[in-house]
């Protein structure tokens, strides 16, 4: 189970603070806040905010440093 403010997974550790990019749009969100099993996800610009479970986020997010490589 993940504790507050990290989520933890095989394919994915993700923390507050780090950007992912959706895997449906190709847009990236900055990790606002994460909280027992829901995430906060606030865009690049700032114009929208997500809130989604963190499951969701192995899923339909890649860390920004597995698309750079």
């Amino acid at each position: 189970m993940a504790g507050k403010g990290k989520m933890g997974g095989s394919a994915m550790e993700t923390k507050e603070g780090d950007t992912v990019r959706s895997i449906l749009n190709g847009v990236e969100y900055k990790i606002k806040k994460i909280v027992e099993k829901m995430a906060v996800l606030e865009s690049q610009d700032g114009k929208s905010k997500i809130i989604t479970e963190v499951d969701a986020l192995k899923i339909f997010y890649r860390d920004k440093e597995d698309l750079q490589a």
